[in-house]
């Protein structure tokens, strides 16, 4: 091997086999500089170490080479090898018990975090979900109605994770236990059959007092798992200056006319659809979308009101129908129920859902669900699984299964459209549930984005 060295390109060479064989007479021979080459190039010798007189700087151990010529010639050099994996593990570990043992008492989740470096807040792996979950430990989160009792597990995962719960739901709601059982430190009883905005000033005043509640304090976050609280969430977060998502997001996720024109600004595959907002509204619809076609709610939930129609004919009793039975629902413990007399001070669904409809061209293929975790707009995690086939004409759900057995790329473009569609309607934080087809002639289609956390056994998938 040789190594050639010299200013103005005049070449010195000296003949090693390998440069850590490089001795201190080599290594003289090759710092000759003549002087006209000092003159000229004064810069350069500097960068290597020689001053004008052409020696070696004094910084520099005379018995070997020093850093330039080192790295130079045989990087690392000298330098230590690094640290191992399970090293940086340890370390890395070290380091989150440090920052969790320093943070203030009784500060604030939000005062913790603001004190905690960003990079190890998402640091992946066990040592950054433990840091996470010690930041989330005694954070005071409101959750903005309960749903129904099958969501339990929710609130006693949130107990076991030390966060301190704040309920708000109807009087009588299931969920007041919870608090007599230790897993929640309140439960405020709202009047939910005042109008939606009423609910909003009511809830916000609650909320802002809980700061003044010696038992409680202030509030680190607001949360809802129903579907229809979702609006309402997403404005009380904007009141307190708490983290959530855009009410305009929210509003268009809830609003299944308003997502298509999202999907359709964002160039993202989609759908004929028409909005129906009266009977005389029908025969437009049917001309624009055509048959087969899906009428359904346009801020329907779990496919209530949802049919599927192959003339016009069947389009216009479908309408009529949908209509009246959405006027006979109501709600109780947060969930949609036929009304049978017995169910008491429950709240109406013609007081709640409009009677909008949407009619939509048909889509066929595979029935999926696409869970999304986003953070700061980009996707963290995203996963398929299958409904199985749904019962028609009402897609009725039979079946869940995952990891998907859709083939893998069919299962990537599945991602791709929930992701870019969640992008689309504006958020950039939080957990989505979106549901999709892949059809036989036009690969992935939306059928909606739900802007919480799924239901049923979803939420039992890994």
């Amino acid at each position: 091997m040789k190594i050639l060295y010299g200013a103005r390109r005049r070449a010195l060479q000296v003949p090693f086999e390998d440069p850590a064989d490089l001795d201190q007479a080599d290594y003289e021979e090759l710092m000759k500089v003549e002087d006209a080459e000092v003159t000229a190039q004064p810069r350069r010798i500097q960068e290597v170490g020689i001053g004008k007189s052409g020696q070696a700087s004094s910084r520099r151990k005379k018995e070997g080479p020093g850093f330039h010529v080192e790295q130079l010639l045989a990087s690392p050099g000298s330098l230590k090898q690094g640290q191992t994996l399970a090293e940086r593990e340890v370390n890395l570990g070290r380091r989150i018990e440090k920052v969790l043992k320093e943070l203030p008492k009784g500060a604030s989740t939000c005062e913790k975090v603001a004190k905690t470096p960003r990079r190890l807040i998402t640091t992946r792996g066990a040592h950054g979900q433990r840091l996470r979950r010690g930041l989330m430990e005694g954070a005071v989160i409101v959750f903005f109605t309960t749903g129904y009792e099958g969501k339990r597990f929710i609130y006693e995962k949130a107990h076991a994770l030390g966060v301190r719960s704040v309920l708000i739901d109807s009087a009588g709601s299931w969920s007041e236990k919870l608090v007599e059982e230790g897993l929640a430190v309140k439960f405020i009883a709202l009047d939910m059959s005042m109008s939606s905005d009423e609910v909003f000033r009511e809830a916000l005043k609650a909320i802002e007092a809980l700061e003044k509640d010696p038992k409680v304090g202030a509030v680190d976050g607001v949360a809802t798992f129903a579907e229809l609280s979702v609006p309402v969430t997403a404005r009380l977060a904007e009141a307190l200056g708490l983290p959530g998502p855009a009410p305009e997001s929210a509003d268009m996720a809830r609003d299944k006319h308003a997502t298509r024109a999202a999907l359709a600004r964002a160039g993202l595959p989609s759908i004929k659809n028409y909005e129906i907002c009266c009977e005389a509204d029908v025969e437009t619809a049917a001309k624009i979308v055509g048959f087969p076609a899906v009428l359904k709610p346009v801020s329907g939930v779990a496919s209530v009101g949802v049919k599927k129609v192959e003339s016009i004919a069947e389009l216009r009793t479908a309408y009529l129908d949908r209509d009246r039975e959405l006027r006979s629902l109501v709600i109780s413990s947060g969930a949609i129920v036929k009304d049978d007399g017995s169910q008491g001070t429950t709240v109406g669904a013609d007081n709640v859902i409009g009677a909008r409809f949407l009619l939509e061209h048909y889509l066929d293929g595979d029935e999926v669900d696409i869970d999304v975790v986003m953070s700061e707009g980009e996707w963290q995690y995203a996963a398929v699984s299958d409904n199985g086939p749904t019962l028609e004409p009402y897609f009725n759900e039979t079946w869940a299964v995952s990891p998907s057995l859709l083939p893998r790329q069919k299962q990537v473009e599945l991602k791709e459209l929930a992701i870019n569609a969640v992008k689309a309607l504006g958020f950039e934080d939080g957990i989505f549930h979106v549901e999709c087809k892949y059809t036989t002639n036009c690969g992935p289609q939306l059928i909606e984005v739900n802007a919480r956390m799924g239901a049923d056994l979803i939420n039992h998938f890994g």
